[in-house]
């Protein structure tokens, strides 16, 4: 499998804490996710806009790609990732982000996006209907409930560590509560700490279709409240 990058890095990793300044589109930015560097960002050129315009599947890897969250750089092979999430394969999704090329590419410890590019698609006054940002924490929320295979051993672990953080961060839907409902993984040891943080984000939902999984919830850390009594410590 050729790399559209860089042969010779084969595993694409996010970038998160390098801080470079460069010049895009005679504006700097800092690769530092957030940072308060940043000048000043323009508005999303046309070519851009274009090109994320005729390409839908390219719009789907952004999305994907631009709501995934490491905790640190470095520790999530990041095409594998998209790859899983989306079904496709790796060299798919090299291919396709070679169209936007200017704004991802590779480094030393592995591929980073842009700032402008990150800052734009997460921006519907930029993006308009071209991305839904709650859709994509969805895909990823639903990919990650269902305990995927992954060759990459980071690939799985994000998985059982992030899928709360992404079903919170989506938008609520039937399909959504299914996933909850059908997934072990929120019952398993690993996900005692943030359940009850989902369950609270359930139960401020007003939607239907949520009842099942609040109570199959509620079961389970009354359950494991019990055990926890009878075997203290």
């Amino acid at each position: 499998m050729v790399d559209q990058f860089s042969a010779a890095q084969p595993e694409s990793v996010f970038i998160l804490g390098n801080v470079t300044t460069n010049e895009v589109h005679g504006t700097q930015y800092n690769h530092h996710y957030g940072a308060d560097s940043v000048a000043h960002v323009p508005d999303m050129p046309t070519e851009l806009y274009r090109i994320l315009e005729e390409d839908p599947l390219l719009c789907i890897v952004l999305g994907v790609l631009v709501v995934l969250k490491p905790d640190e750089p470095g520790t999530v092979p990041l095409v594998p990732l998209v790859s899983g999430v989306l079904g496709r394969n790796e060299e798919e999704v090299n291919k396709v982000l070679a169209k936007v090329r200017p704004y991802v590419k590779r480094e030393h410890t592995g591929l980073a996006l842009d700032e402008n590019i990150r800052r734009w698609l997460k921006d519907p006054e930029q993006t308009g209907d071209l991305l839904d940002i709650p859709k994509y924490h969805g895909i990823v929320a639903r990919w990650s409930l269902a305990r995927p295979w992954s060759a990459y051993p980071g690939v799985m672990l994000y998985a059982a560590e992030k899928w709360h953080y992404h079903v919170m961060k989506a938008r609520r839907s039937q399909d959504l509560y299914r996933a909850l409902q059908d997934s072990l993984t929120p019952r398993r040891k690993y996900s005692q700490q943030c359940l009850p943080e989902v369950l609270a984000w359930l139960q401020k939902g007003m939607d239907h279709g949520r009842e099942a999984v609040i109570k199959i919830f509620e079961d389970h850390l009354k359950l494991l409240s019990r055990l926890q009594s009878a075997c203290p410590g």
